[in-house]
C-alpha cells in the first residue's frame, strides 16, 4: 500500500512539474507575442498621427487655392448652389 501511494505522490509530482513547465512555456511565448504586438500598435500610431500631420499641411487653404486657380478651378458662384430639398433623391437599396 506505501509502495503504491508513493508511485501515485512521485506521478502526481512528474505530472504537476511538466504542466508547470508547460504553463511557462506558453505564457513566455504569448508575453512574446504581447510585445511585438505592442511594439506594431505604437509603430502603427505613430504612422497615422504622421499621415494626419500630413494631411493637415497638404490640406491648408492658402496651399490649395493657387494650384486650384492654375487649374482654371474658382468658387462656387450663387447660382452654382442648389438648396438641399430641391437635390434628386437616390433610391433606397434593399438588403
Amino acid at each position: 500500500m506505501r509502495r503504491s501511494a508513493t508511485v501515485i505522490a512521485v506521478a502526481l509530482a512528474i505530472g504537476s512539474a511538466t504542466v508547470l513547465y508547460w504553463v511557462s512555456y506558453e505564457t513566455k511565448l504569448l508575453e512574446a507575442r504581447a510585445h511585438v504586438l505592442e511594439r506594431r500598435h505604437e509603430r502603427l500610431e505613430a504612422e497615422i498621427a504622421a499621415a494626419r500631420a500630413e494631411l493637415a499641411y497638404l490640406s491648408r487653404p492658402e496651399r490649395i487655392e493657387p494650384l486650384a486657380r492654375a487649374l482654371g478651378l474658382a468658387p462656387p458662384t450663387a447660382q452654382q448652389l442648389i438648396a438641399e430639398d430641391r437635390l434628386p433623391r437616390r433610391p433606397k437599396v434593399q438588403p
